[in-house]
């Protein structure tokens, strides 16, 4: 589905999740696939460039170790697309927001 980005004040949330072993629905679901190790991933945003320029991406990770844990910010601008190193076993949220903090922490 395409969707329009013409507006300036248009913004987007990408979760990108690689989660292993049991899932709490249908009384516990397998994956049939596994995702190994980590693996760049290159996400590519048509029209998203055009009408906003150079474009910050603010990431977060929720893995074992971290819980909403705010990675380096992702520039975007010019061809439009983005790199991100994907680990297995984890949550990415990628979005054009801003103010996002972990629970009982101040924003950033």
């Amino acid at each position: 589905r395409e969707v329009s980005t013409d507006n300036a004040s248009f913004h987007w949330t990408l979760v990108v999740e690689t989660l292993t072993g049991q899932c709490m629905y249908h009384d516990g679901c397998f994956s049939s696939g596994r995702w190994n190790g980590s693996r760049s991933v290159t996400f590519e945003l048509h029209g998203f460039a055009a009408s906003t320029g150079s474009h910050c991406l603010h990431v977060w990770v929720t893995n074992e170790t971290h819980q909403f844990l705010q990675l380096p910010d992702v520039r975007c601008g010019g061809g439009a697309s983005f790199e991100l190193l994907v680990a297995e076993d984890s949550i990415y949220t990628v979005t054009t927001t801003s103010g996002q903090s972990k629970a009982g922490a101040p924003a950033s």
